[in-house]
């Protein structure tokens, strides 16, 4: 899993990265189904809210890494994260705790309408979402089945359909089996 964290890249969204399956398959040594699960905060909240979520996320970037099976240590299977990862979740812990939020607009100067900054990865209030992002009831775009299509040539795609269909046989058996005794039963009293 480090190996194929190491591997990932940069998303549309500013600060995230992924990882590539493909990439990771290549990748001597790395698992191709790491994925990396980000936290998402709300600025708006209140400072007391900020400052106990900044807490969570030096914990969980701190001393959560430990792996371990007691209380609060990172569970087997899972991976510590790497050190870029816990900077950035530092980073940010830091950025949610310190926020200031504007008490009021700022002044137009005659140019159109102004933006206040944000942390970066977070669009401000009326911000136009990415090319990347679907505005809210627009058509989902085409380009995550574009990219799927790379991953049909390899083993994961044939994988996965095994595994559907022995899920499915394991269903059908299980429930045909209590039934087929039931008559083995009944033809033996006969």
């Amino acid at each position: 899993m480090s190996a194929a964290a190491a591997t990932a890249v940069a998303s549309q969204v500013d600060g995230v990265k992924v990882v590539d399956p493909v990439k990771a398959w290549a990748t001597p040594g790395a698992y191709p189904l790491t994925s990396v699960t980000y936290a998402i905060a709300d600025t708006s909240e209140a400072a007391d809210a900020r400052r106990e979520y900044a807490k969570l996320l030096r914990y969980a970037a701190g001393s959560g890494q430990d792996p371990g099976e007691a209380w609060g240590q990172l569970p087997q299977g899972y991976v510590p994260l790497p050190a870029s990862f816990r900077e950035q979740t530092m980073i940010a812990a830091s950025q949610l705790e310190n926020w200031v939020n504007p008490t009021s607009p700022p002044a137009d100067n005659g140019s159109g309408p102004s933006e206040t900054p944000t942390p970066s990865g977070v669009p401000s209030e009326g911000a136009t979402p990415s090319p990347g992002t679907p505005a809210p009831g627009a058509p989902p775009s085409a380009t995550p089945a574009a990219q799927s299509q790379s991953t049909l040539g390899s083993p994961l795609g044939i994988i996965r359909f095994l595994l559907i269909a022995a899920l499915i046989m394991g269903l059908v058996g299980g429930i045909a089996g209590p039934i087929m005794q039931r008559f083995a039963i009944r033809s033996g009293r006969k």
